[in-house]
């Protein structure tokens, strides 16, 4: 799994006697990552059929449900991961961006902010868990925004200021809207915003 030789992991958990719940959910995974999401979900149920409160097996069917825009059943699903793991950040993450997909934006940002205040580096990069599958442009710039809107509330004014240019690159139209937004004011001080806002009107 670790150097990502899926198949061979998932004959190489197929050998393994007797097989344990957590052994049917890294057979899940290792589909998951070959993109075989019905194969994916299949695994991660049978695990669930063993181990009904398995938290991370409820996440990562939930990640299923997410990539085939099932977004209802993700977010029951998260939240269902989140009863039996409640201080996950990884499924506090995820359960964000399933709200984005759905467009519901303000559970979406509490559910980021509760992501962050448990694991300050939730969203860095090679958090394999997270679901990274945005399928529109309007969902990337909505989970980059309120991404922004999260750092920024923390007082991570470098990392909203990163946010806030990927939202913009991904098409973000309304630029009176990061002038007006109450969780941007003190980011609005700062000489990095300043320049990023130079930039995306070709003064930079």
């Amino acid at each position: 799994m670790v150097h990502r030789s899926y198949v061979a992991a998932i004959e190489a958990y197929e050998q393994q006697s007797p097989r344990t719940a957590v052994t049917w959910n890294k057979i899940g995974v290792a589909y998951h990552h070959l993109f075989a999401f019905d194969e994916a979900r299949k695994y991660y149920q049978t695990a669930l059929s063993l181990n009904p409160h398995y938290a991370d097996a409820l996440n990562n069917l939930a990640a299923v449900y997410h990539s085939q825009h099932d977004y209802k059943q993700a977010e029951r699903t998260y939240k269902l991961a989140l009863k039996y793991a409640p201080n996950n950040a990884i499924t506090y993450c995820n359960l964000g961006t399933a709200y984005f997909a759905d467009e519901k934006y303000k559970p979406g940002m509490q559910a980021y902010s509760k992501a962050l205040a448990l694991n300050p580096h939730v969203f860095d990069p090679g958090q394999t868990q997270i679901v990274q599958e945005t399928s529109t442009r309007r969902q990337l710039v909505a989970v980059n925004y309120y991404l922004a809107k999260t750092y920024a509330t923390a007082g991570k004014m470098q990392e909203a200021i990163a946010c806030l240019r990927k939202a913009l690159e991904a098409g973000l139209k309304d630029r009176k809207q990061i002038m007006k937004d109450k969780e941007f004011t003190a980011l609005r001080s700062t000489p990095e915003f300043h320049q990023m806002m130079l930039e995306q009107t070709g003064g930079g």
